[in-house]
């Protein structure tokens, strides 16, 4: 998909710094009711107004702010200049009450109906599917059970659905009328998206990974799925003793690890080394694809230091990807993954090396200097429950933390 030739619909939750700027790459971009976040673009904008907004508007010339005196005062003021002082003329939704949505929801063979008047939000996504468009959708609540806002910060009234509206949105998502991965993304200090209701697609990942080098998922695999792989590594553990490496390199080190884990077991080759997102994400960095598994096991003894894959380094200078999953939960003091932002060859070219003849690896000292010399580059601990999944592109710099207390486990998938 093409996102500058699709549309981006812009729903009423507060929007992140990161979905802000992926909604600037499209070439329409859709404001349901008075959404004024960001900056406004009137060669890209478009305010799609329900009834009541757009007649009190645009016929009535009402004093909006008097009229939904429940909103922000700055909110309304900025959408009367908006519409004042620009050239965009916005769009009325187009059915009222149940019946045309729910007609046209026939019309794709939705299996999924509104029980009560959608928002404008919802009927804005069908006019754009309506009018042969792909739009990529953020702002939407995905969770049943959240307590429902509208814009202006007051609850949703039984005039609307929202068990139902959700149903609807999801069957659109899972059908490929629209993309709800944006909906996905919640704030944190690195790219976060929660998978528990919906499987993400490519296009917004691959954003992050490129604008951040990292891009986290929680609640990817289901329990069952996550169950067998974990099951499936601790069977590897047991059964091919033969294969374990204990790598001691740089003072650290020392975890137990097996590579190829896909060739000892069919369960980790189908739900994991041969997931499809993940290898065509990995595609997109390099298409000409090699790949292996890795599972380890690091377990804190006392008076040893250890961690898994020794010391700061980068996998390459210049193309490498990898997906890591926890198989444990994984705190600060677990030895999780450490990863510094900012810190690739574009934005910081070469640091001096550890040794002359292995480039990609650095001493703590240079990464002290790294930090200080780079306002932009932060030491990030990463950490998660068990399934948390990390997509780091490997050219930026990264370790395992020392290990103080507990175990980790991890698998993980190297592309290169």
């Amino acid at each position: 998909m093409n996102t500058q030739d699709n549309i981006f619909i812009m729903g009423g939750k507060k929007t992140e710094q990161d979905v802000l700027e992926y909604s600037s790459t499209f070439s329409n971009r859709v404001r349901c009711n008075m959404n004024v976040q960001g900056e406004i673009d009137m060669n890209k904008d478009i305010f799609y107004l329900n009834y009541h907004v757009y007649d009190n508007w645009n016929i009535h010339k009402l004093n909006i702010g008097k009229k939904y005196n429940f909103m922000s005062k700055d909110v309304i003021k900025k959408f009367v200049s908006t519409l004042s002082e620009t050239k965009i003329k916005p769009l009325k939704q187009k059915y009222s009450g149940t019946k045309g949505s729910n007609i046209f929801l026939k019309k794709i063979k939705c299996d999924k109906i509104f029980k009560n008047q959608p928002r404008c939000g919802y009927q804005s996504i069908l006019h754009f599917i309506e009018n042969n468009k792909f739009p990529v959708v953020s702002g939407f609540t995905i969770d049943e059970n959240e307590k429902q806002l509208t814009y202006g910060g007051r609850e949703v009234t039984d005039f609307h659905d929202t068990k139902s509206e959700i149903k609807v949105f999801k069957w659109l998502h899972d059908h490929s009328f629209i993309d709800i991965t944006p909906c996905m993304y919640e704030k944190d200090t690195l790219p976060l998206l929660n998978c528990y209701y919906m499987k993400p697609r490519i296009d917004f990942m691959v954003y992050c990974l490129k604008k951040h080098g990292i891009c986290i998922l929680k609640n990817y695999y289901n329990e069952d799925s996550l169950s067998k792989i974990i099951n499936e590594s601790d069977k590897i553990f047991t059964n091919k003793s033969d294969k374990i490496e204990i790598l001691d390199k740089e003072g650290c080190s020392k975890d137990e690890r097996i590579f190829y884990a896909e060739k000892h077991s069919q369960t980790i080759k189908n739900l994991f080394s041969d997931d499809k997102l993940f290898n065509d994400i990995a595609k997109i960095y390099n298409p000409n694809l090699n790949k292996k598994t890795l599972i380890n096991k690091l377990v804190f003894e006392e008076a040893k230091i250890k961690n898994s894959g020794a010391g700061w380094h980068r996998d390459n200078h210049n193309c490498q990807f990898k997906a890591i999953m926890y198989l444990t939960d994984v705190e600060s003091k677990n030895g999780c993954f450490r990863y510094i932002t900012n810190s690739n060859k574009k934005h910081i070219g070469k640091p001096n090396p550890r040794t002359v003849d292995y480039d990609t690896r650095f001493t703590d000292e240079t990464i002290k200097q790294v930090i200080k010399d780079n306002d932009k580059c932060n030491i990030i601990d990463v950490t998660g429950k068990k399934g948390t999944i990390i997509l780091a592109d490997t050219t930026y710099i990264h370790r395992g933390k020392i290990i103080e207390e507990g175990e980790r486990k991890a698998i993980t998938q190297y592309f290169f």
